[in-house]
């Protein structure tokens, strides 16, 4: 579940990364992008079940790896995330930078509550994950 996160919000970052260099063609997040981003939130906090886009699963997943590296992972993956946002200018925190492979085009702000709520999610799941074994 923890590379699943981190290959889903590495892949966010990839394309946010893209899309900033073409600063003249983005537009401003309007109450769609919003709508959207509430929509994709709704339905992860739902008990609905969904499969994973394959470039987050299956083959792309470690067979084995130690919980060590991949805190160091994930901690590596947000850092990188921060610093992209940080770099940011503000006039354009707002504009459709992050695009949800299912919803669409987002903000920034967007895409933080989008990551929010997925890590709610799959939280979730580690815990009824761990009642199960226990």
């Amino acid at each position: 579940v923890m590379h699943h996160l981190i290959l889903a919000e590495g892949q966010c970052l990839q394309y946010c990364q893209k899309k900033i260099k073409q600063k003249a063609a983005l537009k401003r997040a309007n109450w769609r992008s919003v709508l959207r981003q509430k929509i994709v939130s709704s339905y992860l906090e739902s008990p609905l079940k969904y499969k994973a886009p394959p470039s987050t699963s299956g083959d792309q997943l470690p067979e084995k790896e130690t919980l060590e590296n991949t805190l160091q992972n994930w901690k590596n993956q947000r850092q990188k995330t921060r610093e992209f946002i940080l770099q940011i200018p503000e006039a354009d925190l707002d504009k459709e930078i992050f695009k949800h492979p299912a919803a669409g085009k987002m903000s920034i702000y967007s895409m933080l509550k989008f990551f929010d709520s997925h890590f709610i999610n799959h939280r979730r799941q580690i815990e009824r994950t761990l009642e199960a074994v226990e």
